[in-house]
């Protein structure tokens, strides 16, 4: 499973409306999990969260942005992309209004052939009926 990893360093008393954005791009069709490592120091101050686009994409949009104190935060998402490479932005904010913080963003990603045989096998039978042309990899 490919890993992208960013370490983003967030400055004290930075807004949400001026959260630290910074571009991610990964290169297979699927992200199968989501990650953050908030160091000890954050005390639930800093807040992280990935876009795509201007659709956030982690943590569920029903969630917060994540928070965390010397605690990785992350959930599996299993998200499909249709064209790569794809480019994320990785964005956070701080309520902590004496230091900066580094945090770390972990993606990790399979190509769509390991991520989902099933539907490979769906494509294959409906060439194999001839309902439906072969894509093209």
């Amino acid at each position: 499973m490919p890993l992208y990893t960013k370490k983003v360093t967030v400055p004290a008393s930075t807004p949400i409306t001026e959260a630290v954005a910074e571009e991610l791009e990964i290169k297979e069709h699927v992200i199968e999990r989501i990650e953050v490592y908030f160091p000890p120091g954050c005390c639930l101050l800093v807040h992280a969260a990935v876009f795509h686009g201007n659709r956030r994409i982690w943590p569920d949009l029903k969630a917060d942005w994540a928070v965390g104190h010397g605690e990785t935060v992350g959930s599996d998402v299993h998200i499909e992309f249709e064209d790569v490479p794809v480019r994320l932005t990785l964005r956070a904010w701080s309520e902590d209004e004496a230091f900066d913080h580094t945090i770390v963003f972990r993606i990790f990603t399979q190509p769509v052939e390991k991520a989902a045989p099933w539907d490979l096998f769906r494509e294959f039978l409906l060439y194999a009926l001839g309902r439906r042309r072969r894509r093209g990899r």
